[in-house]
């Protein structure tokens, strides 16, 4: 943004109400991360003083902090490094400070609000400046205010944090550009529907059996999301809750990290949730909205913990395929997937062939197309026996999930816990698959994804990988094959995943290798109107 073309004005001074000298003996503060409540075990807090005091990028204080909530002395000067704004021109003071917008007297009325809810100060000080803020903002960048997209809430935490005015701002203008996804209003646009519906496969991928409760009781992602993701949080968790999690959030550097805090709350909420099957739409979403309440300070690293469990057991494909377009002012890439028209969650053929989770891939292309050329580790489902033959689909089905069962115990090549449904690439070739998606989902399956592009995708990037590969009779290779019917009565050829379990089957122990679940990191979770307790 373009340095304000005004009369440079005295306005840097801090806002000393909530300052975060703990030395001070200030009634007015109370640090809910305070350094009497942090423990320095292995020495971190005084490797992050000097961090601090060294200006360290970002990525070195996240590697320091290790998702922790920061002491309450250092807060400011590392969230102005997260943020990338330390010693960044005061914007806010050369502005002229005229407040003449259409809207201003609901800016004032909503500063006011805030003051009398958050500021244990100087109430007039903290209202004054959080409209300067958003006047400011609306005006540099051509915007109407709406009272309910958090603007106040988030300027509420800033300048509780002790962030003076200018920094404030520049914090401000960063927040929204860097974590609040665009189009979270809930106005019908694509846009709008493109970040509600990747949030929707996430809890799908996820949580299957919760995201069809929700979409069969009508409770829908822009009823719930919007108070949350467009605030950070602050519009619904409590004042002591908020410094910590903005402390791991900031540090953690993720824009769509919101998704997976929202991500928590509602697994951890699911058996309340179901049991209240029998309530309105309306019941349920009051429920649900309420969740993030009960959060307490002493939750939120357990809870941020979760998120990043969820994270890390998340396709890569979610973040390199949707970032672009959802944040900043990019527009996004021409070949970003279609999220609202998909039926789970879309992956890459990069990422199934190179990728930090490991997949067991099932091919479900007709058994011709398959024989002229595969993934050697990939599971062989003829999807069309779904309605063709269907008892022969039941057993296929077993098959597939003994194979992926035995491929886990004996940790194979092929081995995954995350279902990677592989077909042509091509719509009209590709709707058994689709059936058979639906089915899994259905039924609850977690882990389930398509591979965007399909075979066509993964022979471009790796054709020399392939096995059993007849370019003749590839219809990649050689497009001419397509006009020969897909539903060939060939079976598959003896190899792929089946037979490489045969072969370790005889040749490995059976001794079962430990997997970590995510049992081990609910256990101790108090019920969803308690929010979150330490195990």
């Amino acid at each position: 943004m373009a340095e304000a073309d005004t009369e440079p004005y005295d306005f840097d001074e801090e806002i000393s109400y909530r300052e975060p000298d703990t030395a001070s003996g200030s009634d007015n503060y109370e640090d809910p991360c305070g350094d009497e409540d942090v423990e320095d075990d292995d020495g971190w807090i005084a490797e992050l003083e000097r961090a601090v005091e060294d200006g360290v990028d970002a990525a070195s204080l996240a590697d320091i902090c290790q998702h922790r909530g920061i002491p309450g002395h250092l807060r400011c000067k590392a969230w102005k490094i997260c943020l990338n704004i330390s010693g960044k021109s005061d914007f806010l003071s050369s502005w002229d400070k005229i407040l003449d917008l259409d809207f201003q007297d609901t800016i004032n009325k909503d500063a006011v609000a805030l003051s009398l809810k958050r500021c244990d100060g100087d109430a007039d000080e903290f209202a004054r400046i959080a409209e300067y803020i958003v006047t400011f903002y609306c005006k540099s960048r051509s915007l109407v205010y709406v009272s309910d997209e958090g603007w106040m809430d988030i300027i509420g935490v800033l300048l509780g944090a002790g962030l003076n005015s200018g920094d404030a701002y520049n914090a401000f203008y960063t927040i929204l550009g860097r974590y609040v996804s665009r189009g979270l209003e809930v106005d019908g646009s694509q846009e709008n529907r493109r970040s509600y519906q990747l949030f929707r496969l996430l809890l799908l991928y996820h949580e299957p059996e919760l995201c069809s409760f929700l979409d069969t009781n009508r409770v829908l992602a822009t009823s719930y999301l919007h108070p949350w993701l467009s605030s950070i949080f602050a519009s619904v968790c409590s004042p002591a809750v908020l410094p910590i999690l903005w402390d791991i959030y900031l540090t953690q550097g993720d824009p769509f990290y919101g998704f997976f805090l929202a991500l928590v709350i509602l697994i951890n909420g699911k058996d309340q949730l179901m049991e209240e099957e029998d309530s309105a739409t309306s019941g349920l979403l009051a429920t649900l909205v309420r969740f993030p309440e009960a959060l307490q300070p002493e939750d939120v690293e357990d809870f941020c913990g979760l998120a990043n469990y969820y994270a890390e057991s998340t396709p890569l494909s979610f973040w390199r395929d949707n970032q672009g377009g959802m944040f900043g002012s990019a527009s996004p890439p021409v070949d970003a997937p279609d999220v609202d028209a998909a039926l789970a969650l879309p992956i890459s053929a990069a990422e199934l062939l190179s990728s930090q989770l490991r997949y067991f891939v099932v091919d479900c292309r007709p058994p011709g197309q398959y024989n002229a050329g595969h993934l050697p580790t990939a599971f062989h489902l003829d999807s069309g026996l779904m309605l063709e033959q269907p008892g022969e689909f039941a057993t296929a089905m077993a098959a597939l999930f003994d194979a992926q069962t035995q491929s886990l115990a004996l940790d194979a090549e092929s081995a995954g816990e995350h279902l990677a449904f592989l077909g042509s690439g091509r719509e009209e070739e590709d709707r058994y698959l689709h059936m058979v998606v639906a089915q899994l989902l259905q039924r609850g399956k977690k882990f389930v994804s398509i591979v965007r592009g399909g075979f066509a995708a993964v022979h471009d990037l790796a054709s020399h990988l392939l096995a059993d590969h007849k370019p003749a009779e590839c219809v990649v290779c050689n497009p001419a094959r397509r006009a020969v019917s897909p539903r060939q009565p060939e079976a598959p050829t003896r190899g792929g995943v089946v037979a490489r379990l045969s072969q370790e089957i005889k040749s490995r122990s059976s001794e079962l290798k430990e997997r970590q679940r995510v049992a081990r990191l609910l256990r101790g979770f108090g019920a969803a109107t308690r929010g979150p307790v330490r195990a």
